[in-house]
């Protein structure tokens, strides 16, 4: 079924709030990061740095898997 005018407007709109949710989230997520290292270094560093790198890919898979549910239930929804 091919997109009409009025919902891939709402798909950009939306898809740049997501995008800029998700790198509001991706900068706090940074900040934290670095508050930590400063609290454990030198002791905790490379262990932090490795769990640090696991849970950004697990949080972007789940913001990519969330992205897609949400676009699939707008066009059910238009």
């Amino acid at each position: 079924m091919p997109l009409n005018e009025s919902q891939l407007l709402i798909l950009a709109i939306y898809s740049i709030v997501f995008f800029c949710v998700v790198i509001f989230f991706e900068i706090r997520l940074n900040y934290i990061h670095a508050r930590h290292i400063e609290k454990l270094w030198p002791v905790g560093e490379d262990g932090l740095r490795m769990i640090d790198r696991k849970l950004k890919i697990i949080v972007r898979i789940l913001f990519v898997i969330l992205f897609l549910l949400s676009v699939a239930t707008i066009l059910t929804l238009l």
